[in-house]
């Protein structure tokens, strides 16, 4: 399912998952998150200028209270050493209904970083930090399909999706490419 992907460093061979670390992220590591969280999303900000679920806009305040939430884990993403994303893992404790059922929200690498497979690492990474897992959840915007594939590839497949999520919940048409955003997809994978 994950193809090994090898990079030469200091004229030896490693694969990407040994150059790949996650460092679980404390309060005091909120503005540093912050400006990571920012750099990431802007390009989506940009293109689809929403204001009010873009992560993007997230305010300092936000963050600080998803890094301190008992519910769920905060990681920077390290490659190399270097902070390159970060990835948050929330579950529902305590409701029968979803136990051991975690969604990944948000995972993001930042520009420079993207395209190397780091993200599908990580999100192999974490089916092994959470072995008890029987179900994983995310969401992402349709028209993204370099994210749809991307989680595909990691064994999720569309779950659901919310018809009309852009158009009900922006006061303002949002486009890509001359096309309309109107659904938000969902996807899981079992265990």
């Amino acid at each position: 399912m994950f193809g090994a992907i090898f990079y030469v460093y200091k004229k030896e061979v490693q694969k990407m998952s040994d150059l790949i670390e996650l460092k679980l992220i404390t309060r005091e590591d909120a503005e540093c998150l912050h400006k990571l969280q920012i750099e990431a999303f802007m390009p989506l900000y940009e293109k689809y200028q929403d204001d009010a679920t873009s992560p993007a806009k997230e305010s300092l305040e936000t963050i600080t209270k998803k890094i301190v939430d008992d519910n769920s884990d905060f990681y920077f993403i390290l490659f190399n050493g270097e902070k390159a994303g970060a990835v948050r893992v929330k579950w529902h404790k305590g409701q029968k209904v979803h136990k051991n059922v975690n969604w990944i929200s948000p995972i993001f690498v930042i520009p420079k970083f993207q395209n190397k497979g780091i993200a599908s690492n990580v999100i192999k990474q974490l089916f092994d930090i959470y072995p008890n897992t029987i179900e994983w959840w995310l969401s992402t915007i349709k028209q993204e399909e370099k994210n749809c594939h991307l989680y595909e590839k990691c064994g999720f497949v569309r779950s659901h999706k919310i018809p009309n999520f852009f158009t009900d919940n922006y006061d303002h048409l949002i486009y890509e490419g001359g096309v309309q955003l109107i659904d938000m997809v969902y996807l899981q994978r079992h265990i």
